[in-house]
């Protein structure tokens, strides 16, 4: 393939990777034609599902699911409605989760709460916690004191 330039078939010069729903948004509007590939085949939560959310009021959307998503996800609820059914419209309430982060001090005693319980029940605390740990530690003596 090296040897003929523009023959190689994993150099795909239309396919683009993005690492965002934000990302996609600002390079492509929804409106616009596309092929997008997702991850989560459930289409229970995160971006798939997000995207789903916002292009499934537009008539000309098509979904395709590759592969037969497991049973009581929302991917094999829509196989079941309109393929297994032939529905051509259907209304569903679902659940929207949004990701917020925590206020500095909710986060901060999440964390106290959480490197309590490991030590307690002798289990290690993950690196990423360990420099909580000192400074929970640090203010504990000083509240002895």
């Amino acid at each position: 393939f090296e040897e003929r330039p523009g023959s190689h078939p994993f150099l795909l010069k239309n396919v683009r990777i993005l690492q965002s729903l934000e990302e996609l948004c600002s390079a492509h509007p929804l409106t616009r034609p596309k092929v997008i590939l997702t991850t989560m085949q459930t289409l229970d939560g995160g971006d798939s599902r997000e995207l789903f959310m916002r292009m499934c009021g537009e008539p000309q959307t098509l979904l395709f699911l590759l592969g037969l998503p497991p049973s009581g996800t929302f991917a094999r609820q829509l196989l079941d409605d309109f393929v297994i059914r032939h529905a051509t419209r259907k209304e569903y309430k679902v659940l929207q989760h949004f990701r917020e982060p925590l206020p500095e001090e909710q986060l901060r005693a999440y964390y106290e709460t959480k490197i309590m319980e490991l030590t307690e029940s002798g289990q290690r605390v993950p690196p990423e916690l360990a420099q909580f740990k000192s400074e929970i530690e640090e203010l504990a003596r000083v509240k002895l004191e």
